[in-house]
């Protein structure tokens, strides 16, 4: 499992710290991921479609509204939501929510 520090990101503020680099470690059918504190800030953008669009965004306030993902003795292991041509995959660590997008539901 490769991990990946870093002190550059996208939000001015924000420093993600130690972190699963999706683009070392790349799930099947995977377009693109993106890697967000726990208050929904984008701290690590990856993919030509997550950042032309405000999916990130609508994902984060579904899982506000559907979990307390926020909360770390959440029980909270993986949400996917999925479309015609693409899912959506969502879990988190103790410091970080993971969206990856796939081209198809990955197993």
């Amino acid at each position: 499992m490769a991990t990946t520090t870093t002190t550059t990101t996208t939000a001015a503020t924000a420093t993600p710290g130690k972190y699963l680099d999706l683009d070392q470690t790349p799930i099947q059918g995977q377009t693109g991921w993106a890697l967000l504190d726990l208050n929904g800030t984008v701290l690590v953008l990856s993919g030509k479609s997550l950042s032309q669009s405000n999916n990130v965004t609508v994902l984060y306030q579904m899982l506000l509204e559907t979990t307390n993902i926020i909360d770390a003795s959440e029980d909270f292991c993986k949400l996917t939501v999925s479309f015609s041509n693409s899912a959506y995959l969502v879990s988190r660590d103790e410091n970080h929510i993971y969206v990856v997008e796939t081209t198809s539901i990955a197993k």
